[in-house]
């Protein structure tokens, strides 16, 4: 399978994905404009909350890995895409248990703000090791980067038809 048609692949069963972080965003973004507005029940609004943008994000990480696994079937592969899969939802749920600790009072402002930029750089950096580990089992691996460049690319196309 070339790149091109792994990109279209992952682009055509990313668009239910792009509707589920709109609504993603839509209702986390109502709902933490009410908790952290003084809303009543602020342990009830942190949980509906924590479900709202967790559950949809973790459907999308999960459907997004499942896609890159019918790409190659060399066990090194899949092992690496796993791997990037699992390590995006733990970055997911370590945001936001960060997160609703802080909002509940747990944890300082200081410990919050050093263990997101920790996990954001560790994140990153890992990711970058895996891509390149990827990369060298299979040439036609589909880099995060370049999937966002030909959306950009797709979405300037269709401005300039219009």
């Amino acid at each position: 399978m070339t790149r091109e048609e792994r990109v279209e692949q992952l682009y055509s069963r990313n668009r239910t994905g792009i509707v589920m972080l709109i609504a993603t965003f839509l209702s986390g973004l109502a709902g933490g404009l009410w908790f952290f507005s003084g809303g009543a029940y602020e342990q009830i609004a942190a949980f509906v909350f924590f479900f709202i943008v967790v559950l949809p994000l973790g459907f999308v990480a999960w459907r997004k890995t499942r896609t890159l696994l019918t790409f190659n079937e060399d066990q090194r592969y899949r092992r690496w895409i796993r791997f990037k899969g699992l390590l995006n939802l733990v970055l997911l749920f370590g945001m936001m248990g960060m997160m609703s600790l802080f909002a509940s009072g747990f944890v300082p402002l200081a410990l919050f703000t050093g263990t997101v930029v920790s996990l954001a750089i560790g994140y990153l950096f890992v990711e970058m090791v895996v891509d390149r580990r990827l990369l060298q089992i299979d040439d036609e691996h589909v880099v995060d980067s370049l999937l966002g460049l030909t959306k950009r690319e797709r979405m300037k196309r269709h401005w300039e038809e219009e």
